[in-house]
């Protein structure tokens, strides 16, 4: 019913510790489920012996360093000081609902009932009861959304639609359905107006006026932005110096334990953003059972184990190392970030290897900034996109 699932990448994964990527277990020692949508390691696997070997041993360097990299801009413009402005006052709207003479309109809230029929018959994943949604969203196929708009509480109806030749679920694509569809209620989106009233007495501790929030919103978004600059860059000459290296095997330990948080991570996705078994997941994404397997779970891992193997090398080249002092004047942010109290209260929620991803963590930015400082950073002027013809252009 709704558009096609995306299938999510390991972004995120690749570029942090595998504590980040771990689930909170409970005070027995299982994984909580509802803890986190990110993966954790299975339990038959020795987490520590994987995340303490030493890997140097099957990678060779290529050039690592005087590499070209892109730069990460650290700017922040007006234009998304008012977009993040627009954004929190969007999060703290309200909804009202609306009487039975009202007529629904773009961004209005409408809770309804569906049910999607292929030549007369229910398929699975058509139809739902009391489920909201708000027009413009663009989370169901073309069409549905924009069928809703002009329609009043009471008001039942079909929508006459055609799912995308590219659907995820093969078995709908391309496709004809009816869906005949019953308005609960609509409510529309009350935004709140910024103004210094509301400045001090809901966004900001320490603003009294718009102007004096607006700056506050500067300061944090060129903050986050220095973050992400250098994070950034440094993640771009670690992938470099990546494409440079030679594996010559992938330890099996390694590559079970890091298949595993794909397989982890995965079956979270499905499950907490699409309402999916992984199986499901896996169909709606058109691969097979073998193709998953070997085009995502195992290359993923593999660029996991790719990243770490190459990390380990490079710090070893330069004698690069995550110093004690430097682990316990960290810790703190890490603790902060995982709410918990102490060191002994992260390994019981995150298992024996948190510590020991916190110190890869360490590592991967100690060697990321290194590369970055001994490599020509270049900023990359983005192609024009030629305009579209009249005769080429679209809806």
């Amino acid at each position: 019913m709704k558009k096609k699932i995306v299938l999510l990448t390991l972004t995120a994964v690749l570029s942090c510790s595998m504590l980040a990527c771990s689930s909170k277990k409970d005070d027995k020692g299982n994984a909580d489920a509802n803890a986190t949508a990110s993966p954790s390691a299975t339990a038959n696997i020795d987490e520590v012996k994987v995340l303490s070997a030493d890997l140097t041993g099957y990678v060779k360097l290529g050039q690592y360093k005087g590499l070209t990299i892109e730069e990460v801009s650290d700017t922040v413009t007006d234009k998304q000081v008012e977009e993040q402005i627009e954004a929190t006052l969007k999060e703290k709207a309200t909804w009202d609902a609306q009487d039975a003479k009202y007529k629904a309109k773009n961004l209005d809230q409408v809770n309804m009932d569906y049910v999607g029929k292929i030549d007369g018959k229910e398929f699975d994943g058509g139809s739902a009861k009391a489920t909201d949604l708000q027009i413009g969203s663009n989370q169901f196929i073309e069409g549905f959304e924009a069928g809703l708009i002009g329609h009043k509480k009471g008001d039942k109806f079909d929508l006459k639609l055609k799912f995308p030749e590219n659907y995820g679920n093969a078995d709908l694509a391309g496709k004809d359905a009816v869906f005949t569809v019953t308005i609960n209620s609509i409510s529309k989106q009350n935004v709140p107006k910024l103004t210094d009233k509301y400045v001090k007495d809901t966004l900001s501790k320490t603003s009294k006026t718009v102007a004096e929030y607006k700056k506050e919103v500067r300061k944090t978004l060129e903050m986050q932005a220095t973050e992400s600059k250098v994070q950034g860059e440094a993640k771009n000459a670690i992938q470099a110096a990546i494409a440079k290296a030679e594996i010559t095997e992938y330890p099996q330990d390694q590559m079970d334990y890091y298949k595993s948080l794909v397989t982890s991570y995965y079956t979270n996705i499905a499950k907490y953003y699409y309402g999916m078994a992984l199986a499901d997941f896996i169909t709606a994404n058109n691969y097979t059972t073998e193709t998953w397997d070997s085009e995502v779970v195992t290359k993923s891992a593999q660029d996991m184990l790719k990243q770490v193997m190459v990390v380990q090398a490079i710090a070893k080249a330069e004698n690069i190392s995550v110093t004690d002092e430097e682990y316990k004047n960290k810790l703190p942010d890490y603790l902060a970030s995982y709410q918990v109290a102490d060191e002994e209260a992260l390994k019981t929620s995150y298992g024996e290897g948190a510590t020991l991803s916190i110190k890869d963590e360490l590592l991967y930015n100690k060697v990321g900034a290194f590369l970055v400082k001994n490599d020509k950073v270049e900023k990359v002027v983005a192609t024009a996109t030629p305009a579209p013809t009249a005769t080429a252009a679209t809806k």
